[in-house]
């Protein structure tokens, strides 16, 4: 069943690494958010990604999960702890970023439980499953290589038009 949509779990999973790495971005450069210590780990776990996606498409490498899973794995034990953190659920921490924002500190909030580590541990989630799903239905894709071309350089394409309209808003706001 799941089989006929092989084709889109790279660049579905590219879309969420790049989404990620571009929240991460707007955050601390537009919304002047300070990363705190777990973000910054979540941050070197997650920015490498999309790069991988990208040439794993553009290989034709079907084995790509060898790379991603260990970050995404990774990424996914920061956040969590970091969330855990930030709900109270473990005990304070001492780490902080430039002794200004502890890791247990919530600096949004979205619909009354989503916080920044938690949308990046549910993002690590949904490449991790990616990844997994590329890891039994990977043998498939290399055919459907023209497919993939065309959606990376699409999703590519919608990333700037995004990241320059922003921009230009953003400067005409201010």
């Amino acid at each position: 069943m799941l089989e006929k949509y092989n084709q889109y779990i790279l660049p579905l999973a590219f879309l969420f690494a790049a989404g990620a790495f571009a929240a991460s971005m707007v955050l601390s450069s537009v919304y002047s958010l300070i990363p705190c210590e777990l973000c910054w780990y979540q941050r070197i776990l997650m920015f490498p990604i999309p790069l991988l996606l990208a040439v794993a498409m553009l290989r034709r490498d079907i084995l790509v999960y060898w790379y991603v899973l260990p970050l995404s794995v990774s990424g996914m034990v920061v956040a969590f702890y970091q969330s855990l953190l930030q709900w109270s659920i473990v005990g304070e921490s001492s780490l902080t970023c430039n002794g200004v924002v502890a890791c247990g500190d919530t600096q949004v909030e979205f619909l009354g439980f989503l916080t920044i580590p938690f949308g990046a541990f549910l993002v690590f989630t949904g490449i991790t499953a990616l990844m997994v799903a590329q890891m039994k239905f990977g043998k498939k894709i290399k055919a459907e290589f023209k497919v993939q071309l065309e959606l990376l350089l699409r999703l590519i394409a919608i990333v700037l038009i995004s990241l320059v309209v922003f921009f230009v808003i953003r400067k005409i706001v201010s």
